[in-house]
């Protein structure tokens, strides 16, 4: 009941309805195995916590599929996987624990979806608190149905949970200026640093979130390094301690100025290039629909309560430009960057509508804005509807590979280092054919599976020992 005297039934109301909403889009193929658009990089995070359901839950030892030296260039027998501290792999397991009945997979987007509901209702009491009920309805609308936000936000990838995170601690330090406050607020931002520490960049927001509250400048300017401290700390021990495990850490120093293609580095650091992709082509046209940019504009100019969703998207910007070339590179990048951007553009919508000052025109102004919504919709799905569908062979290799390849022998999937296969096949390996047969028979691989004949023949030629187990029109398999 509390809860109720303190907000207006009818956003309770409104709010369920847009969370209905949310659910029904994002429960779309979510029991689909997992070879969707970047499958490579979910499969790698669910490696992760399904080695935890079997093995035990050692947050200091993550561990995956892949043994190869593919993506840290030191062989990893041990499948370590130190990148983001494996909080959000370790909630799926524990829930995978509880109910095993349910797929990882699944476990693995539910987890997603529940932390995309509690960033859309908070994106909602924002938004109401900043520009009021139409700012809010529509912003949620946006974070709940449109396609790129809906498949991003149950994709099994950290940054969804460590966005709710983020936004947790900042909507606490916005609404409250009591010491406890503070405290859950700084945890939480210090656990979104590390579980994906790019969120760093979101200091700025709850800096202005902190310092609206306080009355000295003195405050205003300690705050954000009170802030960096509590939130670098525990992230800065986690870099330390992994830096015992070399062969665990993936190469990134490209995220912020290159791009690979076609096998080799570009770089894209404020090329015309970034401003196209980031700006045009996701922003404008896979993420907002390109009709809603009108949205999205006027949002930029209009006044709020109080700067925080500016606070927000400035943040945003600051990772845009920062991590260029992760950001292109990778579409998931850029959930980071989804609530500001429904934000905004609820706002923006808001103030058209409120400066309609005729029942006529508000009625026309109601009628274009959810006509533009519905078209961009269209337009993002266009773009969107062909991630659900990718590889959709896999799960019928993979029936057959684990019939000859036991759980406890290493097999080399010819995928270009591409985990999908690994993680389809359940087994461990190498997500690439790197070095000789006669090289991975002594690591001791067992087995390689391979979708080009002509390189099933030439491995054959090059040790005749290698045996074709299964062979057909698709794929074939060869035993060391």
């Amino acid at each position: 009941m509390t809860f109720l005297k303190k907000h207006n039934r009818i956003d309770i109301v409104i709010l369920f309805v847009i969370i209905i909403f949310a659910l029904a889009f994002r429960l779309y193929k979510i029991e689909t195995p997992l070879i969707e658009f970047h499958s490579w990089r979910q499969a790698d995070t669910l490696a992760v916590a399904r080695n935890y359901s079997r093995e035990g839950i050692n947050m200091l030892l993550p561990r995956y599929d892949d043994v190869s030296p593919l993506q840290t260039g030191q062989d990893n027998p041990r499948g370590y996987r130190m990148v983001e501290f494996p909080l959000y792999n370790a909630v799926i397991a524990l829930w995978y624990q509880l109910i095993p009945q349910l797929d990882i997979v699944v476990w693995g987007r539910a987890v997603s979806i529940f932390s995309s509901i509690v960033i859309l209702g908070i994106i909602f009491n924002l938004a109401l608190r900043e520009a009021g009920r139409i700012a809010a309805v529509v912003s949620a609308m946006m974070y709940a149905v449109m396609p790129f936000f809906v498949f991003y936000t149950r994709a099994i990838l950290p940054e969804v949970f460590a966005s709710m995170l983020v936004m947790i601690a900042l909507y606490v330090a916005y609404r409250s200026r009591s010491k406890y406050a503070i405290i859950l607020s700084a945890v939480a931002f210090a656990l979104a640093v590390l579980v994906k520490p790019t969120t760093v960049f979101y200091a700025l927001a709850l800096w202005y979130a902190y310092a609206h509250h306080q009355s000295k400048l003195s405050f205003r300017l300690a705050t954000p390094l009170v802030l960096l401290a509590v939130a670098l700390v525990p992230f800065g021990l986690w870099r330390l301690y992994i830096q015992q495990y070399p062969e665990g850490i993936p190469a990134n120093s490209w995220l912020i100025t290159s791009v690979s293609t076609g096998g080799a580095m570009y770089p894209i650091f404020f090329r015309p290039a970034f401003f196209r992709w980031i700006f045009f082509e996701r922003i404008n046209v896979l993420i907002l629909g390109s009709y809603n940019l009108v949205f999205f504009i006027q949002g930029l100019w209009s006044k709020t309560k109080t700067f925080l969703p500016h606070a927000l998207l400035l943040s945003s910007f600051a990772y845009l430009f920062t991590f260029q070339g992760g950001n292109v590179q990778h579409e998931y990048y850029q959930i980071l960057i989804l609530p500001s951007l429904a934000i905004i553009s609820g706002i923006g919508f808001s103030y058209i509508y409120k400066n309609a000052h005729h029942l006529i025109q508000k009625i026309a102004v109601f009628a274009m804005g959810t006509a533009l919504f519905i078209a961009s919709w269209f337009i993002s799905w266009e773009k969107v509807q062909h991630y659900y569908y990718s590889l959709s062979d896999i799960p019928q290799f993979a029936k057959i590979v684990r019939t000859f390849v036991a759980p406890d022998e290493l097999i080399v999937v010819d995928t270009g280092g591409d985990t999908t296969a690994l993680f389809a096949f359940d087994r461990k390996g190498s997500p690439g054919i790197y070095s000789s047969a006669k090289s991975f028979k002594e690591k001791g691989y067992a087995y390689i599976f391979t979708y080009n004949q002509q390189t099933a023949d030439s491995l054959e030629q090059e040790d005749p020992t290698i045996t074709r187990v299964f062979a057909n029109d698709r794929f074939v398999l060869l035993k060391l």
